[in-house]
């Protein structure tokens, strides 16, 4: 299932920035947590949204 969602491109900015913050606050909560599971939990989570932010990214790059 896809979904698709019209964003303006201030609003993907604005969304990307957020992104990448959040990432930066569960690689920081994974560095400092000490239980495993929730490593792999958090390790999980961070990559999954690295490839969401990444695919933002490509969209929000100038066309050639």
């Amino acid at each position: 299932m896809t979904v698709s969602l019209e964003l303006s491109l201030d609003d993907a900015r604005l969304l990307r920035e957020h992104l990448a913050r959040h990432i930066a606050e569960v690689d920081d909560e994974l560095v400092h947590t000490e239980k495993r599971q929730l490593q792999r939990e958090l390790a999980l989570d961070a990559d999954h949204l690295r490839q969401i932010e990444s695919k933002l990214g490509r969209l929000l790059e100038p066309a050639p």
